[in-house]
């Protein structure tokens, strides 16, 4: 019986292949990984404003590990999550290969209830919002991600979005409403994103 929580896209085949075929992680499912993928992380973590070293930071949908393995190398005490169970195993293993020791949690990240009552200084989301494609769901991450932040967290987002220059025809997007027409992502306009935000209790 298919699990029915796996709503949008089966990361966890994804995943499956990616580890079958040798890879570490999400970007190595293609030949020509995005060396860029994490450039946008490192200036936010090398800027004013960014939690210090030694604060709690929780990588949410986490893949196999590699932002945060990029926190733990810079001192944050890093949790990762994610809702594929492979993706976990990856980050363990690219993890202990780098000598580093992480909280690695196979949960999901609508109600984060894996992580208890653990609270963050940071949280990382690297690539998730645009995989939640109906704001019924966001909603409920966002209030997730704000419950376990402390008072003064930050939470730090890239995701996909229908800025100006966005090409809906070169991604296959519905130009009113940002979907994918594969129905897996979502580029959700910034006015749009940031009033999810301010209703979830964060301030942009």
């Amino acid at each position: 019986m298919p699990d029915s929580r796996r709503t949008y896209y089966d990361h966890e085949l994804t995943y499956r292949a990616i580890r079958a075929a040798g890879g570490r992680g999400w970007d190595d499912r293609t030949p020509e990984p995005d060396a860029g993928s994490y450039d946008s992380l490192r200036a936010f973590l090398a800027a004013d404003g960014a939690p210090a070293p030694g604060a709690r930071a929780l990588d949410l949908g986490c893949g196999g590990g590699q932002a945060a393995i990029e926190l733990a190398r810079r001192g944050y005490r890093v949790t990762g999550l994610d809702f594929s169970e492979t993706a976990i195993e990856l980050a363990r293993r690219n993890a202990e290969e780098a000598g580093l020791a992480l909280e690695l949690v196979a949960g999901d990240a609508l109600g984060l209830a894996a992580l208890g009552d653990a609270r963050f200084d940071l949280v990382v989301d690297n690539h998730l919002l645009h995989c939640l494609v109906t704001p019924e769901d966001r909603a409920r991450v966002l209030a997730s991600i704000h419950r376990v932040l402390v008072p003064g967290g930050r939470l730090w987002s890239e995701t996909m979005s229908a800025g100006p220059r966005f090409d809906p025809a070169r991604f296959d997007v519905d130009p009113d409403t940002g979907f994918a027409r594969n129905g897996v992502r979502i580029w959700i306009r910034r006015a749009v994103l940031e009033a999810e935000l301010a209703a979830a209790g964060f301030e942009v």
